[in-house]
C-alpha cells in the first residue's frame, strides 16, 4: 500500500514527494512555459523585472523551487499546530498532488508565490491563541496579507480572513485593531510613495481596476480538457472530508477546533477571490490549495479502510496524469 509509506513518516517520503513534484513540473512547464503576465501588481511586476532578462528555464525552477518550500513547510506547520491527531507525510502528499493537479498551476504565477506568505500569516494567526502579548504577530500576519495583495490583489480579501480568525482566537480590543490596521497600511503607504516619487501614480491606480464578475471559469474552456471531471473529484473529496472533519469535531481540544475553523474560514475567502481577478486563467483556483490540502489529508489519515483510502488516491492520481496527458492526445 503507498499511502501507507506516507502515514507513517518514513524518510523516503521526503524524496519520493520531490521526485514526483520535479517530475510533472517540468511536464507541465515543457508543454506550458507559463509565465503569467497580467495587469501585474506592483511586487510581482517587481519580481518579472527581476527574472525576465534571465532565460525562460529560470522562472520554471524558481517555481518548481517555490513549490517545494510550500509542501514541506506546509508539512511543518500541520505538526507545529497539531492540526492532525499525529504526524505523517500526508499533508505534503496531498498538497503536492493539488499543486499538481492540472498543467496551468505549473506556470509560473503570483499565486504560487502568495501561497508562501500566506502559510507565513497562518502560522501567526495559530501563534495567536492564548499568547500573553500577540501584537507583533497581529501585525506581522496583517503585514503579510498586505504583501500578499501587493502581489495580487484578490487576496486583499484575507483581511477578511484575519478579522473572522482573530475574532475566534481571542477577545479583542481596540489596540488588536490598531495594530492590525498598520501592519496592512505600511506597505501600501510604502508602495504609494513610490509610485508618486518616479510620477506614476496613475499606473498604481490602473492595477485595481478589473472586471472580476465576468470571469468565472467559462464552460467552453473546461468541456474537452478533463477539468470538469477534476473539479467533480476534488468537490467529492472535499465533502466527504468535512463530514468526516464534523464527526470528529468535538473530539478535539478546543484549540484544534478553532484552527480547524480559521482553516474553513481561509477556505471561504479563497473562494471569494476567484472572484475577484482579472484573469481567466485556472491557476487562480490555487489559492484554494492550503485549506483543501488540510482537509483531504485529514481525511486520509482517518480512513479505517485501506482500500477505500488507496482507490480515492489512485483516482486522484489517475486524474492528474489524465489532465498533462490529454493535451498531447486531444
Amino acid at each position: 500500500m503507498i499511502l501507507s509509506i506516507f502515514k507513517k513518516s518514513q524518510p523516503v517520503s521526503s524524496i519520493i514527494i520531490p521526485l514526483i513534484a520535479t517530475t510533472f513540473w517540468v511536464l507541465g512547464w515543457v508543454s506550458n512555459k507559463g509565465l503569467v503576465v497580467v495587469n501585474p501588481m506592483p511586487l510581482y511586476h517587481l519580481t518579472l523585472w527581476i527574472i525576465s532578462p534571465l532565460p525562460i528555464w529560470f522562472a520554471g525552477i524558481l517555481g518548481l523551487a517555490l513549490v517545494f518550500w510550500q509542501i514541506f513547510y506546509f508539512n511543518k506547520l500541520t505538526e507545529k499546530h497539531e492540526i492532525h491527531y499525529r504526524n505523517s507525510y500526508l499533508p505534503a502528499l496531498f498538497f503536492l498532488l493539488l499543486c499538481i493537479l492540472i498543467p496551468s498551476f505549473t506556470s509560473f504565477n503570483p499565486v504560487l508565490i502568495i501561497n508562501i506568505i500566506l502559510l507565513h500569516s497562518i502560522d501567526k494567526i495559530f501563534r495567536i491563541y492564548k499568547h500573553p502579548s500577540p501584537y507583533s504577530l497581529i501585525f506581522d500576519a496583517c503585514f503579510l496579507i498586505a504583501i500578499a495583495s501587493l502581489f495580487y490583489l484578490p487576496a486583499i480579501v484575507f483581511v477578511v480572513f484575519f478579522i473572522l480568525s482573530l475574532s475566534l482566537l481571542r477577545p479583542t480590543n481596540v489596540k488588536d485593531w490598531i495594530v492590525a490596521l498598520s501592519g496592512f497600511i505600511i506597505p501600501y503607504i510604502l508602495v504609494t510613495v513610490w509610485y508618486f516619487i518616479t510620477g506614476t501614480l496613475d499606473e498604481l491606480w490602473a492595477k485595481f481596476i478589473y472586471t472580476p464578475w465576468s470571469n468565472l471559469w467559462v464552460l467552453e474552456k473546461i468541456s474537452f480538457n478533463g477539468s470538469f471531471f477534476t473539479a467533480i473529484l476534488i468537490l467529492f473529496l472535499m465533502i466527504i472530508s468535512l463530514l468526516r472533519l464534523q464527526n470528529n469535531f468535538f473530539k478535539n481540544v478546543i484549540r484544534i477546533r478553532r484552527f480547524h475553523q480559521v482553516l474553513l474560514i481561509f477556505l471561504i475567502t479563497g473562494i471569494g477571490t476567484i472572484f475577484l481577478t482579472n484573469s481567466k486563467d485556472p491557476y487562480r483556483f490555487s489559492i484554494l490549495i492550503i485549506p483543501i490540502a488540510t482537509l483531504i489529508s485529514y481525511y486520509f489519515l482517518t480512513i479505517n479502510k485501506p482500500w477505500w483510502s488507496e482507490f480515492l488516491f489512485w483516482a486522484l492520481t489517475i486524474v492528474i496524469l489524465f489532465n498533462f496527458i490529454s493535451p498531447i492526445i486531444l
